[in-house]
């Protein structure tokens, strides 16, 4: 199962990175000698990897008794057999393992996949022996 961002957060993602592209091109094209533009044209590469990565994985994915949340350079896994205490704190869930903490922040995922992973929250710490 995954766990999908809002698409709003796509939205402004994409807005954002096209307009550091613009930017850079605009430089460049008025004022080749300085190197502000190629930093532009950088940092509008970077968003878009960043943009691209989320759309292909999105937040979190349920499988096999494993949560993965998904970040570019560092992504998190939790053995869902593992865990011993599910919280909630502030609108956030933190899954609780010997070795591991996880943090799910609801506010970047989209309404139906929220409902799909509060219900399996709750599964999840019904079978969680007191």
């Amino acid at each position: 199962m995954k766990i999908k961002y809002k698409k709003g957060r796509f939205i402004f993602k994409f807005i954002f990175s096209s307009l550091w592209l613009v930017l850079g091109i605009v430089t460049i094209a008025h004022n080749s000698s300085t190197w502000n533009g190629y930093i532009y044209l950088f940092l509008s590469f970077l968003n878009f990897t960043f943009f691209f990565y989320d759309l292909r994985h999105q937040y979190l994915k349920i499988e096999n008794d494993l949560l993965i949340k998904y970040a570019l350079f560092s992504s998190t896994e939790i053995n869902l057999t593992e865990v011993i205490a599910v919280k909630k704190f502030a609108g956030d869930y933190i899954l609780k393992a010997p070795q591991k903490k996880l943090t799910i922040h609801t506010n970047v995922i989209e309404r139906d996949s929220l409902v799909k992973l509060e219900d399996f929250l709750e599964k999840i710490s019904l079978e969680i022996p007191a």
